[in-house]
Formats: C-alpha cells, structure tokens, sequence
C-alpha cells in the first residue's frame, strides 16, 4: 500500500488506525529484546528496542529494572523523544526527575552537542515549572531547541543506532 492510499485510508477511518497503531506498539513493547535484535540495527529497531525498555521499566519509572546499557540506551532516546517532540521545554517538564541522569549519560557517552543543549538549558530553567507559565523562560528555551535540532537531534540518532548496534548482546539481557 502506498502513502497516499494509507493516508486516504487514515482519513477515511482514524480511529481503526489509531487502535491497530496501539496494538501494535503494544505488540512490540512486549517483544522478548533478543526477538527485535535478532535482524540488522535499523531507525525501526531503535524505536521496537525503546518501547521494549519502556515496558520493562515502566517508562522510567523503574529504571533499576534494565541493565546498565538499556539504561544509557533509554534515557538517551527519551530525552530525544521528549525534545523532539514538544522541545527541551517538554523535556524539563516531563522529565524533571530525569534531567540531571541524562545530562550525566549525555556527558559519560561523549555526545558533547547534546550534552551541551542540556546543561544550558537547564541553566535557564533550574526548577520545575508548568510548561508554557514563563514567556521569558519559554522564549529563551525555544532559542535553544533551534540549535538542538541542528545539531544534537543528529548526533542522538546516529549514537543510538551505533550503540544499538556495537552493544547488541548486552541488551539482550533483560534484568
């Protein structure tokens, strides 16, 4: 099926699509890790392997309950996810709990750019804050994101997918 016939089909019945869409991520997400790691590291992979993870530690919730490399690993992709998504600003309000073990995984594994984007932001806004409640504070953040997406949305993905790929086997140790 092409593009255009699975958006037309989209259109035609969003809700059918969004269910089958959530049966299969819930599919995935209970997907033994050395099942999804069991074929070539692709951008596929790397979302199958984080929702695996999101499964197993409750979506960071219980990050005790992966190994070291899943951890590094997750922490990495959601703190992508997170800015890529809503910008860093979503990321500190969401992940508030979370932001200082990111900044010291993005320091630890090198990914300087991101590392960088992080702490600066942080400097911006120190504190947890309801998203969107400081113009100053969001105007500021949103400066921020453009230079993210130059540069450390980049640098993310491809770490990901080489950390996936240089460190299949320890992955497929489920704690």
């Amino acid at each position: 099926m092409c593009v255009k016939e699975k958006v037309d089909d989209f259109n035609q019945n969003p809700t059918k699509q969004i269910w089958d869409l959530y049966k299969e991520s819930e599919k995935i997400s209970k997907t033994p890790l050395k099942e999804l790691l069991n074929k070539e590291a692709t951008n596929t992979t790397i979302d199958e392997v984080y929702l695996r993870l999101c499964d197993l530690c409750e979506y960071g919730y219980e990050l005790d309950q992966i190994n070291d490399y899943q951890r590094i690993f997750w922490l990495i992709y959601n703190f992508n996810g997170e800015t890529g998504n809503g910008g860093v600003e979503q990321f500190l309000y969401n992940c508030h709990d979370q932001v200082d073990i990111t900044l010291q995984t993005l320091q630890n594994v090198h990914l300087e750019n991101s590392a960088r984007y992080l702490s600066e932001s942080k400097e911006i806004c120190p504190e947890k804050i309801e998203m969107y409640s400081n113009d100053e504070i969001t105007e500021k953040l949103n400066q921020k994101d453009d230079t993210y997406y130059d540069e450390s949305e980049k640098e993310c993905n491809a770490f990901l997918l080489q950390y996936l790929k240089e460190n299949k086997e320890h992955f497929m140790k489920e704690s």
